[in-house]
C-alpha cells in the first residue's frame, strides 16, 4: 500500500509547517500576570495570535515549550519588562533577541519572519 504523505514528502510537495501562533508571553512570576493579559490583549489588537504560558514554570521550560509547539517568537515578562514597558522579542529559530518597546513588537515580528 502506498503512504500518499510518504509520497508527497519525496517530491517536496508537502508546503512547510506555519505556525498559527505568532508570539508565546511568558510569565516569570503570577504577580505580572495581569500586565502580560493586558499586553496579550493589545498585541492581539494588532492581529498578532497571542498564547500566554499560565505554568510559572521556570522560563527556561517554558521557552522549550514554546520550541517544541513551533512558536517563532517568546518574550519573558518579568519585573524589568513591567518596570520599563520594553520586551527582549527572541526569535526561537536562531536565538536572535531584538529590544523591543511595546508599539514596535508587531512589526519586528512581521519583518523577521
Amino acid at each position: 500500500m502506498i503512504n500518499l504523505s510518504s509520497v508527497l514528502e519525496s517530491r517536496d510537495l508537502v508546503p512547510p509547517y506555519q505556525p498559527k501562533t505568532d508570539l508565546c508571553l511568558c510569565i516569570i512570576e503570577d504577580k505580572y500576570t495581569d500586565f502580560t493579559d493586558d499586553l496579550a490583549e493589545a498585541l492581539r489588537n494588532q492581529k498578532l495570535n497571542i498564547v500566554v504560558d499560565y505554568s510559572y514554570k521556570k522560563i527556561g521550560d517554558q521557552i522549550k515549550k514554546a520550541d517544541k509547539k513551533q512558536i517563532p517568537f517568546v518574550i519573558c515578562i518579568g519585573e524589568d519588562e513591567v518596570a520599563k514597558d520594553e520586551f527582549v522579542l527572541k526569535r526561537l529559530v536562531d536565538g536572535k533577541e531584538l529590544n523591543a518597546k511595546r508599539e514596535e513588537i508587531a512589526k519586528l515580528i512581521a519583518d523577521s519572519r
